[in-house]
């Protein structure tokens, strides 16, 4: 009797999740739109290889940056993902590229140091730019702008990648959806009724329509993640305590050691993503991550979970299913085995993550606000109702989340934390790898994250446990949205995630472009 009831929990719960599909879908169906395909070929080359062929002159760096000008004039009306852009200082110094490549400038070692040469890049608006919108979504700070780079952007900018512009976020980058009062909401480039994700929405948006080469992502939550699932593409989360944390919206630089957020890479190549790690976090930074470290993928361990054990969260779709199966299947082909796990104490997942996150140090509430006031929920409920709050409704439900989830002691928090990494950690050691999935549905509707809050809880698991992750593109669903998994390892284990993700490309095709056939 006791599992009975559970499941027909999560019966119920599934057909009422079509049910809502089946509504939202009554409004949105007739406004679906999908973003035209790119028709420059410079649009469809890896951001390795562009600089490749800038480096050996069968590009100039100029013609690559104007490509990418032009493609992002050409979609943002339709995905609203670029909120501020710099196009003539950026055309600008790519023109001093293309001279100083001309003259000799740049010796073996240089060519080796600027790992992106005059390729351009893009980053979400909660990351810092000189010159660039800092509103972080927030309506007492529209209008300012940076007065310096975070120093993941310096150090990406240090690797001779130039900045084109900034992408949309949801107020503080804390919501699954990029949408905020100031910019208003991203679409999803392969359906534009659909959620790009969060935070790195608009990131994920414009690389996906080919209109970035690559872009910086953070992640406190799923924000590299969900965004790259929703949108196809490959994002990678790294271990701990090795992003420079300076300029990532109020931080200044002192909570590296001990904060879950991480910058990374999102690309539509997976080659790009060991590159982005050293452009982005410093070449120094990135020696305990172990990325040159060669991989044998078939002497792997290999692990899955195919479900969260929750009724807070969405039961898996059958295509979801479908795909991730078919990764572990390959493995256990290539191996021999694939083992399946079941952690009894990831049903305490959402507790877990609201006391990590209340554990970071950080007060949303005063935050929100621009540290005016402090938000509380229900006042910001009303104004919200009334049209008068300054808050997005995520923001409100973030509020909210923080006061229905009931807040875990230290103790429980801490031996609840343990015994999942620990039983991880056990399984993956230093030659492991677990298959996770990324999300139970593919990308939904807009707005309807507020009516399933908790699905990021696949994604936020990782950022509680502090482990790597890389995002992996798995093709496109029958109603051609992207599919996807994710591939963990155990910390400073990142060059494991990232050879698996290989394989994966090379196996399932990985990114595949909108408008293209499912």
């Amino acid at each position: 009797m006791s599992s009975i009831i559970p499941s027909m929990l999560a019966f119920i719960h599934l057909y009422f999740d079509y049910f809502l599909d089946f509504l939202y879908g009554l409004y949105y169906n007739s406004k679906k739109k999908i973003v035209s395909a790119s028709k420059d070929p410079i649009l469809e080359l890896s951001a390795t290889e562009m600089a490749r062929k800038i480096r050996e002159g069968e590009l100039k760096s100029e013609e690559v940056v104007l490509a990418h000008i032009n493609r992002i004039k050409e979609v943002n009306g339709l995905l609203n993902a670029v909120i501020d852009e710099r196009f003539d200082a950026a055309l600008e110094e790519a023109r001093r590229v293309d001279e100083n490549i001309a003259k000799g400038v740049y010796a073996g070692r240089d060519f080796k140091q600027k790992i992106f040469l005059g390729v351009p890049f893009t980053t979400k608006g909660t990351t810092v730019c000189k010159g660039l919108d800092v509103s972080f979504g927030l309506v007492p700070r529209k209008g300012m702008k940076g007065t310096e780079d975070a120093k993941v952007v310096e150090n990406m900018k240090n690797s001779g990648a130039i900045l084109l512009a900034l992408t949309n976020v949801p107020q503080l980058s804390i919501w699954s959806e990029a949408h905020n009062p100031v910019f208003g909401i991203t679409n999803n480039p392969y359906d534009t009724t659909r959620n790009v994700g969060g935070s790195s929405g608009g990131e994920c948006s414009i690389i996906a329509a080919c209109g970035s080469a690559i872009g910086i992502g953070t992640d406190i939550g799923g924000s590299i993640r969900i965004p790259a699932y929703m949108c196809g593409l490959f994002g990678h989360k790294c271990s701990p305590t090795v992003t420079p944390t300076k300029g990532l919206t109020f931080r200044n630089g002192s909570e590296q050691d001990r904060t879950m957020v991480v910058a990374g890479p999102i690309s539509r190549y997976c080659e790009d993503l060991i590159p982005g790690l050293k452009a982005i976090l410093g070449a120094d930074a990135c020696r305990s991550l172990q990325l040159d470290k060669k991989v044998d993928i078939a002497k792997l361990k290999y692990y899955f979970i195919e479900e969260m054990p929750s009724l807070l969260i969405s039961p898996v779709r059958s295509d979801v299913m479908k795909s991730f199966r078919s990764v572990v299947e390959h493995f256990r082909k290539m191996t021999g085995k694939a083992q399946e796990l079941e952690i009894e104490e990831l049903a305490y997942t959402a507790r877990l993550y609201t006391k990590a996150l209340a554990n970071e140090g950080n007060d949303f509430s005063y935050d929100v606000t621009n540290k005016k006031y402090r938000a509380v929920w229900y006042r910001e409920l009303f104004k919200y109702i009334f049209r008068c709050s300054n808050l997005s409704f995520s923001s409100v439900m973030v509020l909210i989340n923080a006061q229905v989830l009931r807040k875990a002691t230290s103790e429980w928090f801490e031996e609840n934390t343990e015994k999942i990494k620990s039983e991880l950690l056990s399984k993956l050691g230093n030659d492991g790898v677990l298959f996770f999935v990324s999300q139970p549905t593919t990308a939904h509707y807009h707005h309807l994250s507020y009516l399933r809050p908790y699905n990021l809880l696949y994604f936020s698991l990782f950022n509680l446990l502090k482990f790597p992750v890389t995002q992996v593109p798995l093709g496109l669903s029958h109603d051609g949205l992207p599919l996807g998994v994710q591939v963990v390892s155990a910390p400073f284990n990142d060059h494991l995630c990232l050879a698996v993700a290989q394989e994966l490309e090379s196996v399932f095709g990985g990114y595949v472009p909108p408008n293209s056939q499912a």
